[in-house]
């Protein structure tokens, strides 16, 4: 097979490129996300097509060249209206907020019931939950566009594309080999140029703190430092997840340090508030954090365990009682994860070298990258909401690491859009258990190869 695709590969991988790129316009521009069974089969195929781009064809031809591909593919959704989300409504109604002089923090959509866009939100009853940052870049495209739907869309894809742009070069620095497995993945392409989600934006900033954080020496420069909290806080300042990361970057720098750079953060992170500062925002902006998290459930792991354990002992659904305990079961197996110390900890990130200027190894990084993608593995384990977008992240992560369950889970999570084939939502229990089936199965097989890989007195 590889020697038929050496020879044919200068046909072979431009008929791939256009199936792939009918396959992204035709479920981005004109499929309805009601229509289930068309939409995984083209994602069947979009999978089988992106696996034989970069693991087959791609060593026959200049990795430059093949990252201009992808961006091109990107470049061809730049004028879709997302058909699979509707959350980019809400990006606009903010933006257009702002440019009309209102804080996004202090008004309900409810309060507007006559705008022409209030009939496309899905939470208008809710504040905005997007953290300033984002809240930026929504009131640039208004004032841009401030009347004009597809132009406010066109741009805030523009700036996601540059942002999955950024992605690439940063993982082309950090770790070449995976950066086109990241380029031409579907769900990257369906989830951030497609449906508009910021998350991306968010990676973006993080890889790039991550690597003025670890990816150097040891002892990390003040400069380094200093744009390494920038960073951190703008990522953060797009989504707030990544401050689940923030006790392992403590644990890396230094505890001191670590405390240091934590408020300097603050410090920033207040700064970007300042524009929509007003006593109230406080208790609406985490008021609707909550009720996210208390009133929202999408094929969740854990919870819906515990939710069905629930209606079965009890009649009904223990959300209300099980949520913060969730949450707090998560933070201490994070803690734990950021602070102890476990098998594949073998080399201690900071004890392995100790002479200051000493470059890191591969292997001292590699212990970051698996513990940090762990930690957000198991966030979105406990997490009552698990949209596939939010995936993005463990993807990302897993790229870094010699651990392939993010790609695996990229795949299987589009099976969640079972869920929109009619109206109301109606989610397929079955279809979440043979997810979270194959993406444990996968952690549990890779865990352990890596763990006999390091004790092989262990078989």
């Amino acid at each position: 097979m590889s020697e038929y695709l050496q020879k044919n590969s200068i046909w072979v991988l431009p008929i791939s490129i256009v199936l792939s790129a009918i396959g992204y316009v035709w479920i981005l521009y004109y499929l309805p996300r009601t229509h289930f069974n068309i939409f995984i089969s083209i994602i069947a195929l979009l999978f089988g097509l992106y696996f034989l781009i970069v693991k087959s064809l791609s060593k026959y031809f200049n990795i430059k060249y093949l990252l201009g591909i992808a961006v091109v593919l990107r470049l061809l959704l730049l004028f879709v209206t997302p058909n699979l989300s509707d959350d980019f409504y809400r990006f606009i109604w903010d933006g257009r907020l702002i440019v009309a002089g209102k804080n996004p923090y202090l008004y309900l959509p409810n309060e507007f019931p006559e705008n022409p866009l209030f009939s496309y939100l899905n939470s208008p009853n809710y504040y905005t939950v997007y953290p300033p940052f984002n809240q930026f870049i929504f009131g640039l495209a208004s004032w841009f566009f401030p009347e004009n739907l597809l132009g406010n869309i066109v741009l805030l894809r523009v700036i996601i594309v540059l942002a999955d742009v950024g992605v690439m070069f940063l993982l082309y620095q950090l770790k070449k080999d995976s950066v086109l497995l990241y380029a031409f993945n579907p769900l990257i392409i369906i989830e951030l140029t497609g449906n508009l989600h910021f998350e991306g934006v968010m990676i973006f900033w993080f890889l790039s703190a991550i690597y003025f954080f670890v990816h150097g020496k040891i002892q990390v420069s003040g400069r380094d430092k200093i744009w390494g909290v920038i960073c951190f806080t703008l990522s953060v300042a797009t989504k707030l997840i990544p401050l689940i990361f923030l006790p392992l970057i403590i644990k890396k720098i230094g505890f001191k340090n670590g405390i240091c750079l934590s408020f300097l953060s603050a410090f920033l992170f207040v700064l970007l508030w300042l524009p929509f500062f007003d006593g109230a925002i406080i208790s609406n902006f985490f008021s609707s954090i909550d009720l996210y998290f208390q009133s929202f459930q999408f094929n969740a792991c854990v919870y819906y365990i515990i939710r069905e354990i629930g209606f079965l002992i009890l009649g009904f659904d223990v959300v209300w009682w099980v949520g913060g305990i969730l949450g707090l079961s998560a933070l201490s197996i994070i803690l734990n994860l950021s602070w102890g110390k476990f098998w594949w900890r073998k080399d201690n990130i900071n004890t392995l070298l100790k002479n200051e200027g000493e470059e890191m190894t591969g292997k001292m990084l590699e212990t970051f990258y698996v513990t940090a993608l762990l930690i957000v593995t198991t966030y979105y384990f406990f997490a009552t909401t698990v949209h596939p977008w939010y995936i993005v992240s463990v993807f990302t992560l897993s790229l870094l690491t010699p651990y392939r369950f993010g790609i695996v889970w990229s795949g299987m999570v589009m099976i969640s859009y079972f869920a929109y084939r009619q109206v109301p939502v109606n989610e397929s229990l079955y279809l979440i258990v043979i997810e979270y089936s194959v993406v444990i199965g996968t952690i549990l097989y890779e865990l352990k190869i890596s763990r006999l890989a390091i004790y092989p007195h262990q078989k």
